[in-house]
């Protein structure tokens, strides 16, 4: 999914499950870490218009904000969706391409993400242009795949 966003455009190429309780005894029973692939273009200039602020998602009438960079990272690294963009990876770039970590429930198969598009007016973003939300299913973890490729 792709679409026009700051001065360029926005696309999600992926969403993978990336652990649950069992497999990343760090969270909370019944959760799951999920990880959303982003790329983007932009104009290259580094001005407030160009932050791409945390989206964030809805599962069921309940909304979650992405993770912190400084707190998806390290798990990102140990689970192989690396590098993890921030609200700057577009500012003074001509693109960025990385991932974006949530915690949602762990029966959750579909979700919405969403990008909130400021015009950088003012320190808190200024005035809100346009909200983009793409409908998306969540696919299971690679370490799957290689255990059927393991069996061959």
């Amino acid at each position: 999914e792709s679409f026009a966003f700051q001065q360029g455009f926005l696309q999600i190429t992926e969403v993978r499950k990336l652990a649950d309780q069992e497999s990343l005894p760090k969270l909370e029973e019944g959760m799951q870490l999920i990880a959303v692939h982003v790329t983007a273009q932009g104009d290259g200039e580094y001005e407030d218009y160009n932050r791409i602020l945390p989206p964030y998602i809805e599962t069921d009438g309940l909304y979650r904000c992405a993770l912190s960079s400084y707190d998806f990272e390290p798990y990102a690294q140990m689970l192989g969706v690396y590098p993890v963009l921030d609200e700057y990876a577009l500012m003074g770039e001509d693109s960025c391409d990385g991932w974006y970590g949530f915690v949602t429930e762990e029966n959750t198969e579909e979700l919405r993400i969403c990008f909130d598009e400021y015009d950088g007016s003012d320190w808190d973003g200024g005035r809100l242009l346009a909200s983009h939300c793409v409908e998306l299913k969540i696919a299971e973890p690679a370490a799957e795949e290689g255990g059927q490729a393991d069996e061959q």
